[in-house]
């Protein structure tokens, strides 16, 4: 957030608000890969800011943010700096500071991977110059719940509730002023709550690890048959694919395959079928379940699918059984 004349902005630049009409809906950038964080305050932040930010949080939250607040936050909560890396991860500190825009009058620290869309860590840090009154050439927050907010003063809870949006992930809107990621704010303005667009964009953003189809296939005996499972959500990684013989072909030999994506891919996982037998059989169809479990233990649902070994054209079979002496056998490879 930050300001220029009688104007704030909220990440880049200071322009007239102005009633521009919708657009495109802010963008979502990454995910958490945790089930929720803990949102703490240090106590360099005014107690009366506590309320306005449980408000901000609750609208998140009621989205299915899922952040957390105790009691005693405000008073608990270290610095970003003397925390150890993995209460860091865990945790969303408030605290006052510099900003690295000197314009900003708060900014969401973020540290991202932007190849696997993994938000990695989040604080929020508030120009110091902005709180307490410590320096009044400045434009100061207020911390006030009160419907009016001073002219002269930038709404709090407004300022955080944009803080909180890209802290779970979502960037600026710079086309709807309706909207609480609209780049920018205006002193004595406010904006505590979520527009439609950015419930849509977090809501389909945090779907839950889920498998969305994984096709029934077909193929001749003896060949690969690759097989693709999309799937929605952002599981955390390496994933694991569990996949069972529920029907195995009269004649075949049959197990269960278990296999492993030990790095970030995106939907599709492919994995592959095959018939591994020395003469040709008949044309035998195969049931399996199949379901995957990420690194943080979430099981997706569980998905009935088919796969067919054909008999190669061209080929006669008189037995259903390899005319080697062998059994048929169906494997899975990755």
């Amino acid at each position: 957030m930050r300001f220029r004349a009688t104007r704030t902005a909220l990440a880049i630049g200071a322009i007239v608000w102005a009633g521009i009409g919708h657009a495109s809906p802010p963008n979502f950038l990454v995910k958490w890969q945790i089930d929720s964080a803990i949102v703490g305050i240090h106590s360099s932040i005014p107690p009366t800011c506590v309320q306005p930010t449980a408000n901000a949080v609750a609208t998140w939250n009621s989205v299915g943010a899922n952040f957390l607040l105790f009691p005693d936050f405000i008073v608990s909560q270290p610095r970003v700096a003397e925390q150890r890396p993995d209460y860091d991860y865990k945790n969303v500190t408030i605290e006052d500071g510099v900003p690295s825009n000197p314009l900003a009058l708060m900014a969401a620290r973020v540290t991202m991977n932007t190849s696997t869309k993994v938000l990695q860590n989040a604080d929020i840090v508030v120009d110091k110059r902005r709180l307490w009154n410590n320096d009044p050439t400045q434009i100061q927050l207020s911390c006030s719940t009160a419907t009016n907010i001073p002219p002269a003063e930038v709404d709090w809870e407004s300022a955080i509730l944009h803080e909180l949006g890209h802290v779970v992930g979502i960037d600026d809107s710079q086309s709807d002023i309706s909207c609480s990621m609209y780049f920018e704010l205006g002193p004595g303005q406010k904006q505590r709550s979520l527009c439609a667009d950015e419930k849509l964009v977090y809501i389909d953003a945090y779907k839950p690890f889920k498998i969305t189809s994984l096709a029934n296939l077909a193929g001749p005996q003896g060949v690969n048959i690759p097989a693709q499972i999309f799937f929605e959500g952002i599981p955390k990684f390496p994933v694991q694919r569990k996949t069972k013989i529920v029907e195995c072909a009269s004649d075949w030999s049959c197990s269960d395959y278990n296999g492993s994506y030990s790095t970030y891919t995106s939907s599709p996982l492919t994995f592959n079928f095959k018939c591994t037998n020395s003469s040709p059989l008949p044309t035998a169809t195969f049931k399996w379940r199949t379901t995957l479990v990420d690194a943080n233990g979430v099981t997706t649902n569980a998905v009935d699918h088919t796969s067919t070994c054909t008999r190669p054209a061209g080929t006669t079979q008189t037995s259903t059984v390899d005319v080697s002496g062998g059994v048929g056998r169906v494997i899975i490879t990755d």
